[in-house]
C-alpha cells in the first residue's frame, strides 16, 4: 500500500516520490535547525529538572545532559552543510495544500487547505466540547509573573537554609506555550475523510510547586 495519498492532485512529481517514502524519509529544512536545537535543549533541560524531582543521582544526570548537549551543540556546528547535501530537489506545492500524516495507517496525505480547515472545525468547534479562544490559557507573562514571585520567596532561603533554596528554584515554571490544535485524517474508515483532533495541554504554572508542597 502506497504511504501518499493524494487528494488535490496537484503535487510535484519528484515531492510524491518523496512523500512516498514516508514521512520520517523527509529531513528537516537546513533553515530550521537552529529553531529545532533550541527546542531539544528546552527538552532536555526539562527532562533534567523532573530527572531532579525523581532524586536520581547528580553524576547520572550530567552524564546525561552532558552527552545529549554534545550532540545538539554537533547538529547545530555541522547539521546544515549536511542537510544541505541531502536536500532533494522537488518544487514546493501551493500554499492552498496541505501535507499531514494520517491517523491509522500513517501515510502522508495532501488536501486543499479549505477541506483540512472544515475538518478541523467538523472534529471540534462542531461537535460542542470545544471553544475557540482568542488568547492561550498559559500566556508567557503568566510563566514571568509567577516565576518572579517564586525567585523572591527562594531568595529568603539562599543563605539560611541552601536546600530549601535550591528545592523551591526547582519549581520554577518553564512549561512550553501549548501548539494550535490540529488534524489526523482517518483515511482507514470508508466514507466521507474526518479528523480526529490533536491538542496540546500544559502544567498550570504552579503544578510543580503544588506537588512539591504535597510532599
Amino acid at each position: 500500500m502506497s504511504k501518499y495519498q493524494d487528494f488535490v492532485e496537484t503535487v510535484d512529481s519528484e515531492l510524491e516520490k518523496l512523500l512516498n517514502k514516508g514521512p520520517s524519509f523527509v529531513n528537516a529544512e537546513p533553515a530550521e535547525l537552529s529553531k529545532r536545537c533550541l527546542i531539544s535543549r528546552a527538552s532536555l533541560q526539562l527532562a533534567t529538572d523532573r530527572l531532579v524531582e525523581d532524586n536520581v543521582p547528580d553524576r547520572a544526570i550530567n552524564e546525561l545532559k552532558g552527552g545529549i548537549a554534545r550532540i545538539i551543540d554537533d547538529c547545530e556546528k555541522f547539521g546544515k552543510k549536511i542537510l544541505t547535501k541531502k536536500k532533494l530537489p522537488f518544487k514546493r506545492p501551493a500554499k492552498s495544500v496541505v501535507i499531514t500524516s494520517s491517523d491509522k495507517t500513517k501515510r502522508l496525505i495532501a488536501l486543499d487547505s479549505e477541506s483540512y480547515d472544515n475538518m478541523v472545525s467538523k472534529s471540534t468547534i462542531d461537535t460542542g466540547n470545544y471553544k475557540p479562544l482568542k488568547r492561550l490559557n498559559l500566556p508567557r507573562t503568566e510563566q514571568i509573573n509567577f516565576n518572579k514571585v517564586l525567585n523572591k520567596v527562594a531568595n529568603k532561603y539562599k543563605s539560611s537554609d541552601p536546600k530549601m533554596y535550591n528545592n523551591l528554584r526547582a519549581n520554577i515554571c518553564s512549561e512550553p506555550m501549548p501548539c494550535p490544535v490540529y488534524c489526523l485524517p482517518k483515511d482507514h474508515k470508508e466514507g466521507d475523510l474526518k479528523g480526529r483532533p490533536i491538542h496540546a495541554a500544559t502544567d498550570t504554572p504552579a503544578t510543580r510547586l503544588s506537588r512539591y508542597l504535597a510532599k
